[in-house]
């Protein structure tokens, strides 16, 4: 297959019926699920058969957000809106070099050779320049073109609304422009829908048992465990990767 970027929309729960699929399973096994079969999307052989992407709703915070096409609808937010800003160009210290990307080393790779073996070849040199190109996200300014800023987005005091395929870094907050046209209403309503479909939110309280230093800073599955004192008797003769 050739390689390419692929810019089709996509959702992590797609990969199920798409690797069931590629196994070759029968999708009705699956039951009524979220994903979508992408298999022939991954090979350029039609457009993604999804449409829209819901990225959260909760309710307990009050935060909800949906992309439908391009557009990104999103509301309300989480830690009281202190995270609610765009950090700027990320500056890479003169005194630290940029480190240059291994081509050698991707093409000698274990990954690489394997393919080799079955006769395909990943790619060349030129081919990881071109996809790495493509791969590049680029940032549009905070300006318009009169040279006005675009209203900031404060999910707050007000939905903002972002054409991600256009501005993928979403610092051009539309929902002034887009508010009056019917389109900000279509995305509301499309959230509500799914809102009606949503179970309850099953937060638990914090459990101090939980806390790593409780198991020589390892992250475990705390709850299988009688004490901390048994889990770490448990990890220490396991020889657990996890233990640090």
């Amino acid at each position: 297959n050739k390689n390419k970027v692929s810019k089709e929309i996509m959702h992590i729960t797609d990969w199920l019926p798409t690797l069931f699929h590629a196994a070759g399973g029968k999708l009705e096994d699956l039951g009524e699920i979220d994903g979508v079969n992408q298999y022939e999307t991954l090979f350029g052989r039609k457009v993604s058969g999804r449409h829209e992407m819901l990225h959260n709703i909760d309710d307990i915070s009050g935060y909800s957000a949906i992309r439908v096409g391009d557009l990104k609808y999103v509301k309300g937010t989480t830690l009281y809106g202190y995270l609610d800003n765009w950090t700027g160009k990320i500056r890479q210290p003169k005194e630290i070099p940029i480190p240059m990307y291994n081509i050698s080393a991707v093409l000698n790779s274990e990954v690489s050779m394997a393919f080799k073996s079955t006769g395909q070849v990943l790619t060349s040199d030129t081919g990881i320049q071109v996809l790495r190109e493509q791969t590049r996200v680029m940032c549009k300014e905070h300006k318009k073109e009169t040279g006005k800023m675009y209203p900031k987005c404060s999910p707050l005091k007000k939905p903002c609304v972002f054409n991600i395929r256009k501005d993928p870094c979403e610092m051009r907050n539309l929902f002034e422009e887009l508010k009056d046209t019917g389109v900000v209403k279509d995305l509301e309503n499309r959230l509500h829908r799914l809102r009606r479909t949503m179970k309850p939110a099953n937060n638990q309280r914090t459990d101090l048992r939980a806390n790593p230093r409780l198991y020589n800073n390892t992250w475990v599955s705390w709850d299988d465990y009688d004490s901390p004192t048994t889990a770490n008797s448990v990890l220490i003769n396991s020889h657990s990767p996890l233990l640090l």
